[in-house]
């Protein structure tokens, strides 16, 4: 935990609910966390020890996390309204994400209505 602080508990607990006993305010603005320097999401469990940091949603990366997991909400949205739509590319940039998908026409502003 942040300022070297530790908590125990079992192999296999999910982060969200270490976050939840420990620092349930952290919790309320953490959209991921980095466990041993790598971003995880909340669902993930901790099997052995490690180091656990919130990832804030108004920090940079966690800006950047949230953009990210838009981005595939988002053509996943795509892809149940259009069947057969196929995902290009589809980075999150500095200002927000873009998608490009591949389909048999081209996607008009009457279809998002």
């Amino acid at each position: 935990m942040p300022g070297g602080a530790t908590a125990e508990h079992p192999a296999g607990t999910p982060i969200r609910e270490i976050l939840a006993a420990w620092r349930p305010q952290a919790l309320a603005t953490a959209v991921a966390v980095r466990m041993d320097g790598r971003a995880v999401d909340l669902d993930a469990v901790v099997e052995q020890d490690a180091r656990v940091e919130p990832i804030d949603l108004d920090s940079r990366e966690g800006l950047s996390v949230l953009r990210h997991s838009t981005s595939h909400v988002m053509a996943q949205a795509v892809q149940d309204v259009f069947p057969g739509a196929k995902v290009s590319i589809g980075p999150s940039i500095e200002d927000g994400f873009y998608y490009d998908f591949d389909y048999e026409t081209p996607f008009t502003p009457e279809d998002l209505d």
